[in-house]
């Protein structure tokens, strides 16, 4: 009966104007990532395309209006520079090396620990669910400045090393170690 109704009314009365009450909630997050993601990094990317310059901002126009029209101006000398210098590109094969060894850890980790807690009684498994959860509810600033206690030449292991005879000097490298 509702489209026999429609039918008979012109297309603009049916048409809809606005868009389903999903799309609001929808659009917030969009919205949040468009404002503070997607907007910084072309500002970052329209930056690095420029040449530096002595003024404010330090950087000149890639966009400029020459003889009433449009001219870029690319330049693409800060990315010869990335891929050129070696302290750059060893910068990155770090990361990606610590960034392997990472996902390689927490995967031999991982899996074998969830299965294990697949396999427990209800009652245990929520108890080691919330024991593996849990640490990652502490802050980040504060796990790492707690590492980096444990782990420097006058920290827990260290001194515990040298308590133990093991080792008359300081060995962890605290880089390798974080």
């Amino acid at each position: 009966r509702r489209g026999v109704d429609r039918m008979n009314l012109p297309k603009f009365l049916t048409r809809k104007v606005l868009p389903h009450p999903r799309w609001g909630v929808i659009s917030i997050p969009y919205f949040w990532m468009l404002l503070f993601f997607a907007i910084p990094f072309l500002i970052v990317m329209k930056i690095s395309f420029s040449s530096q310059a002595i003024a404010i901002p330090p950087y000149t126009p890639v966009l400029e209006y020459v003889d009433e029209g449009l001219m870029l101006k690319l330049n693409l000398g800060n990315y010869i520079e990335l891929f050129t210098n070696s302290q750059y590109v060893e910068a990155y094969l770090s990361s990606l090396k610590i960034a392997a060894i990472s996902t390689l850890l927490c995967l031999l980790i991982g899996y074998p620990m969830a299965y294990t807690i697949a396999r427990m009684s209800p009652s245990m498994r929520n108890i080691c669910l919330m024991l593996v959860v849990l640490p990652s509810w502490i802050s980040f600033l504060i796990r790492i400045y707690a590492w980096i206690g444990i782990l420097q030449d006058q920290g827990i292991v260290n001194s515990l090393l040298m308590a133990a005879g093991l080792t008359s000097a300081p060995r962890l490298d605290l880089d390798l170690a974080l």
